[in-house]
């Protein structure tokens, strides 16, 4: 059976599958046998391109409860892969614990958030990770990680690695506080370290103000969020670069290393707003790759690519999607592309 996905991504990419489980409970997933180049689990579509056909299987999470627990000082909180993020984020300041707040607006499901170890404005999901229980398609059963069995990183975890491919994230146990301890060490948060009597609501506003003003809608316009990582280097490499680009936007790191502003880099190679066909990047942040109206997997992944050539030529970094490429086969690198 032919399964359209274009509903189920947000680049609004049109591709198809042959079979499309909806898994509410865990007796939802298929008893097939599990081969990682023929299966793929989507969430809320909010980090992938299709290109050409997807794989063959494709599970889409649509289980959606939350327990909260209550742990003294701190409330521990289950919470289903199927739920939106985003709507989580606001049910916990509505009773009112914090934590997440810097989360706010970050597209895709609950069960996204580990593999990719979402983060925003000085705050990643490790920062708050209690553990998670994950489906295991090899065996069916349910296993549970702890902090370090997820091997969390910059944009990365456990699950984006070969081993982790055969499981699919069920279940996620975050840790909240009950007093507010407000982290505004990002940038466009400074300025609310003034502000009397700062809440984790006023926060939240903050970051949703911000983000609406700089990306756009994936209900109008298709695009998966940032598109690339940003780069990290080392300190001889940015001494150099700060020599040549006294304003150029980095972040300093664990380990001697700096964290370089993607969106910037592809600003100074002139590239905010370019189109070529029916791809482009978004004219208020450069970071966003945009579909302007049935682009094809495969021109997005152009203009990635033309995009990479330009801000090495420019600047000796290469950028690398944070954006999951998704082929016939699974997940593909851009050059894999044809």
């Amino acid at each position: 059976m032919n399964n359209n996905l274009q509903a189920f991504n947000t680049f609004g990419i049109s591709s198809s599958t042959a079979n499309l489980h909806h898994v509410r409970k865990l007796s939802d997933f298929p008893s097939d046998s599990y081969d990682p180049a023929s299966w793929f689990i989507l969430g809320g579509g909010s980090n992938v391109l299709f290109v050409d056909e997807a794989p063959e299987h494709i599970l889409l999470l649509e289980n959606e409860k939350i327990l909260y627990l209550d742990r003294g000082d701190e409330v521990h909180v289950k919470v289903q892969a199927g739920v939106k993020w985003h709507e989580l984020v606001k049910d916990t300041l509505a009773r009112g614990y914090s934590g997440l707040e810097n989360l706010a607006l970050i597209p895709g499901k609950v069960g996204a958030a580990p593999i990719q170890n979402i983060g925003a404005y000085g705050v990643e999901i490790c920062d708050r990770f209690v553990s998670l229980t994950a489906w295991d398609l090899k065996k069916s059963e349910l296993i549970e990680f702890n902090l370090k069995g997820c091997e969390f990183d910059y944009r990365d975890s456990f699950f984006k690695s070969d081993k982790g491919q055969s499981y699919c994230i069920w279940e996620v146990t975050l840790r909240l506080d009950k007093h507010f301890e407000p982290v505004l060490g990002h940038q466009g948060l400074i300025a609310l370290k003034d502000k009397p009597d700062l809440t984790a609501q006023d926060v939240f506003d903050s970051v949703c103000e911000i983000r609406s003003s700089k990306l756009p809608d994936p209900e109008i316009t298709g695009n998966a969020g940032s598109f690339f990582k940003n780069p990290l280097i080392d300190m001889p490499q940015y001494s150099d670069l700060l020599r040549r680009y006294p304003n150029i936007v980095a972040y300093p790191q664990k380990h001697k290393m700096w964290k370089l502003a993607a969106g910037w880099l592809i600003d100074q190679c002139g590239l905010k707003g370019y189109r070529t066909g029916n791809a482009g990047v978004h004219d208020r942040q450069a970071l966003v790759l945009v579909n302007h109206g049935n682009a094809t997997g495969t021109e997005i992944v152009n203009l990635a690519r033309y995009i990479q050539d330009k801000v090495f030529e420019q600047f000796g970094v290469k950028l690398e999607p944070e954006v999951n490429i998704i082929g016939k086969q699974g997940k593909i690198s851009l050059d894999d592309v044809t």
